[in-house]
């Protein structure tokens, strides 16, 4: 961020905005909020906050205060059963269907590495996913197309949208909560 500048908002006590790469965006150094679209997203420290903490605060390290709590070893520690709890109700859905991993690459090249070097681009690997259907047919595993994959999944997943859709609120959250 060599081109950076910064400049107080003067109707804000805690409000800079940062101008780089032809974009500005307001930073907060009391709250440790941007409105980039990595911390709208991520709500971790982007580059314009660290930007004003070591230019403007001349800071050496970001302060604990500018990484939320929901990135706390202490609570990911507490809601470890919860994620476990929510990853064993997918473990129907994942012995129903199976994704092709990617296959290992030699090192010593392949026809689709000469390609590479030739044109510089190299052809998208697409992925196949094989479903066991219950139906008699020759290896009991079909490639189905994307729209099979999409119709495949709303069928398993319509009953649960149908029944959360017709509870009332309360009843809603109540049920959401047994899904957390």
């Amino acid at each position: 961020m060599g081109d950076a500048k910064c400049e107080r908002i003067a109707s804000s006590v805690s409000g800079w905005k940062v101008h780089c790469f032809n974009e500005t965006h307001r930073c907060d150094d009391v709250e440790w909020t941007c409105t980039c679209l990595f911390y709208s997203s991520h709500h971790l420290p982007c580059c314009h906050l660290m930007y004003v903490a070591d230019k403007e605060h001349e800071f050496e390290l970001l302060p604990a205060m500018s990484i939320g709590e929901r990135w706390s070893m202490s609570c990911a520690l507490n809601v470890m059963d919860d994620l476990a709890a929510a990853a064993a109700t997918l473990h129907p859905i994942l012995l129903i269907s199976k994704l092709k991993l990617p296959k290992v690459r030699s090192p010593y090249g392949s026809p689709h590495d000469e390609q590479f070097k030739e044109t510089g681009v190299q052809k998208p690997m697409k992925e196949v996913v094989y479903v066991r259907l219950r139906r008699n047919e020759r290896a009991h595993q079909v490639v189905l197309s994307s729209a099979e994959k999409y119709s495949y999944a709303k069928a398993m997943l319509e009953p649960l949208l149908d029944h959360l859709s017709s509870l009332s609120s309360a009843e809603f959250y109540q049920e959401l909560n047994t899904w957390k």
